[in-house]
């Protein structure tokens, strides 16, 4: 059986704020057509939202096969509040074997290549989200090896991306198992951040139906609705100087770096020298005043990226650091 793997990857201030989250009741659904070589088959998303129906019932014949079917349908009976909620169902999807459904505020494609699915996009931000939550319910599917009711868990992940000095990274990310249960019940995931001095703008959600414990079971049904979001204010975005207060300036040499870097920066305050991976999670971090060693003979042979922060937790310096060997 071919299996899709999916990538899983605070500080709290004194008020915490709450942003909305698009469509969250999963009241509103638009609905289309998909297939292939003519789309004929309806299908149905959350508007804002999106599953991979489109992608299996219109890419699956070019791979090869025909076996391909829905995933994804509005519930009008199994609800939490209002008039509808998301059902998302495991599935045999032909060729490419058994796969939990997904849906996203996030845009899916597939690299015809590897048949791996990939994920793009999500939901705009100005704020830094803490946790998603959502109410939900999950009946898991069948065992294949027995034919009977098995168990296994659906899942809920969130990824939160920022730019990184040019670069677009995931800074933060949570997760979180969804249970069987009849009834339902609101989980919380929560966020983990590699670094907290970049503004997020995007949020990724993603829940998927099958294989957050345990092998993807056939039929395996989540039911989601009332998504929640809090977040925290972003913080600024960093401002590159050359001098800072008195015309002194600071200074990161020398670049390239082998064993060491020395950090120069005004003796009238402590100032931290932060090293980030490519991706923004920060590695190591320094307090300097004047003129400072930093080892980096721990560090692989490549590219980082440092920031230097001043006293009042302003960056007055940043840029990329080549380490060798």
């Amino acid at each position: 059986m071919k299996r899709i793997c999916l990538f899983i990857a605070l500080s709290v201030l004194s008020a915490t704020s709450f942003a909305q989250i698009g469509n969250p009741g999963m009241e509103d659904w638009r609905n289309t057509f998909a297939g292939f070589p003519f789309p004929t088959i309806p299908i149905s998303n959350p508007k804002l939202w999106s599953s991979a129906d489109s992608l299996a019932l219109s890419v699956g014949p070019l791979i090869g096969g025909s076996g391909f079917t829905r995933q994804v349908f509005k519930e009008t009976v199994k609800v939490h509040s209002g008039a509808a909620s998301a059902k998302v169902m495991s599935a045999y999807q032909d060729t490419l074997g058994l796969l939990p459904g997904m849906l996203t505020d996030a845009k899916i494609g597939v690299d015809l290549a590897s048949t791996n699915v990939t994920f793009t996009g999500g939901t705009a931000v100005t704020v830094m989200p803490q946790t998603v939550s959502a109410w939900v319910a999950y009946s898991p599917g069948i065992d294949s090896t027995t034919d009977t009711i098995g168990y296994d868990e659906g899942a809920l992940v969130v990824q939160a991306y920022a730019n990184v000095w040019s670069v677009d990274s995931m800074v933060g990310s949570g997760f979180v198992n969804i249970t069987p249960s009849d009834t339902f019940y609101q989980i919380t995931a929560t966020l983990d951040y590699t670094t907290s001095d970049f503004p997020v703008h995007t949020l990724r959600i993603l829940f998927i139906s099958s294989g957050g414990t345990g092998d993807v079971l056939d039929s395996s049904t989540l039911y989601v609705d009332d998504l929640s979001m809090t977040s925290t204010p972003n913080p600024p975005p960093p401002v590159s100087v050359n001098a800072v207060r008195g015309g002194e300036q600071v200074q990161v040499f020398p670049n390239p770096a082998k064993g060491s870097v020395y950090v120069t920066v005004p003796e009238n305050g402590e100032y931290t020298y932060k090293v980030l991976s490519i991706s923004g999670q920060t590695i190591s971090q320094t307090m300097v005043k004047g003129t400072g060693k930093v080892d980096v003979s721990g560090l692989a042979a490549g590219i980082y990226l440092y920031t230097v922060t001043g006293p009042d937790k302003n960056v007055v310096k940043y840029g990329k650091l080549n380490v060798t060997q």
